[in-house]
């Protein structure tokens, strides 16, 4: 995701999405079905025909997650998701990565950006130097990311609940 532009494939919206189902070998009608699917889910079926040059950079991160999502996993890795986003791209994506969570994905999230989604998971692990350090709910490991050199989310130094970034 750090480099949405280097992940796009097709010339248009929708040749892009169909680019990993065509190459899981997907018969021509069911892969059209998950293309179509991914675009509406995503918020991106009006601009199925649009060039993908043309895209802001919250809808080639879109895009990238329409990609994956035709493709039909179970689980979906999101690799720094909110670099280069400004706060209404932040919350765009953010909001479709609660709601694919809700609807049965598992999402792993590695970020720096810890306090965009602190607020929405349930368990956090730190790698640091390659090595997993801690995993536990977020209640729990709060008060030891400086240890890891992490700042806390604002709200917690503030001894507040919970704040999202969609608040």
């Amino acid at each position: 995701f750090q480099d949405p532009d280097s992940q796009i494939v097709g010339e248009t919206v929708k040749e892009d999405v169909a680019f990993g189902p065509e190459n899981m070998g997907l018969p021509v009608e069911e892969m059209m079905e998950r293309v179509d699917w991914a675009l509406d889910v995503m918020g991106l079926k009006d601009l199925s025909e649009k060039p993908c040059y043309l895209l802001s950079g919250g809808e080639k991160r879109r895009l990238a997650i329409a990609g994956v999502l035709a493709m039909k996993p179970q689980v979906i890795l999101f690799d720094e998701p909110f670099s280069f986003l400004d706060y209404p791209g932040i919350q765009e994506v953010l909001k479709h990565m609660i709601r694919l969570n809700r609807e049965g994905h598992t999402l792993v999230v590695t970020t720096h950006d810890v306090e965009k989604v602190i607020a929405h998971v349930n368990r956090i692990a730190i790698v640091h130097d390659g090595e997993l350090k801690i995993a536990g709910p977020p209640e729990e490991l709060i008060t030891k990311l400086p240890t890891f050199g992490i700042r806390p989310p604002c709200y917690a130094l503030l001894g507040r609940e919970k704040i999202s970034w969609l608040e």
